[in-house]
């Protein structure tokens, strides 16, 4: 049994996806194609101050819900603080990708360290398609549920209000793009992108299967 944590480093990622690494290639050519057309489109939203981390998924929703309330995004190591109002209100910022049901099980919260908690959920092209938010009053304890039944007790930001820059919009749908492409081509099996990445270059190179349990705790591959 293989944990693959220890490669899973950034500098091993930028050296693995460049082919720097070792010039003996483990991708397809397709597969090359994609993880470049990753990491441009990465730099991209890196250089239009959409992420600054390889949580995409968390940052593009941050980077939404700073657009649409008019905050100023925190430093990563801000604990439990997104974004903050120009009032000095500060908000928490979840993402999910989903746009059927809306429903939302959240752990873990610490509401006496934020005002507003705010959920963003997106379809398959990193699109918002709703805009939540609710006072920190309204959190009980540290989990939060979001159903069908209590949905509408939300108040709802006016999707149609959000405007972006195209080049900035096209560059989060093409990553989107790349994304699906690159689950497609079995080199990420999650939104945990770079760890997957890293998990299907090591599993190459060490001549090791992946584990089919995707939630396997400690275990990403297996030397059969």
């Amino acid at each position: 049994n293989w944990h693959l944590g220890d490669i899973n480093s950034p500098t091993f990622h930028i050296l693995a996806v460049s082919g720097k690494l070792n010039s003996d290639t483990v991708y397809s050519k397709k597969q090359e194609i994609l993880l470049e057309d990753f990491v441009r489109l990465s730099d991209k939203l890196f250089d239009y101050g959409v992420i600054t981390t390889d949580s995409f998924t968390g940052e593009i929703g941050e980077y939404y819900a700073c657009r649409a309330y008019n905050l100023s995004k925190t430093p990563r190591v801000t604990r439990a603080v997104d974004g903050i109002s120009k009032s000095g209100k500060k908000y928490q910022v979840k993402s999910k990708f989903d746009s059927k049901s809306f429903s939302y099980s959240i752990q873990k919260l610490e509401p006496n360290l934020f005002d507003y908690l705010v959920i963003v959920y997106f379809d398959e092209k990193y699109d918002p398609i709703k805009i939540i938010r609710t006072p920190s009053n309204k959190i009980i304890d540290k989990s939060f549920r979001i159903t069908k039944n209590n949905l509408s007790e939300f108040e709802e930001f006016d999707i149609s209000r959000l405007s972006l820059k195209p080049p900035i919009k096209n560059t989060i749908n093409d990553f989107a793009k790349t994304y699906l492409d690159l689950e497609k081509n079995q080199i990420i099996r999650s939104k945990r992108i770079v760890g997957d990445i890293g998990e299907f270059y090591a599993s190459k190179r060490l001549n090791l299967s992946l584990s089919e349990n995707k939630n396997e705790k400690g275990i990403d591959a297996y030397n059969y």
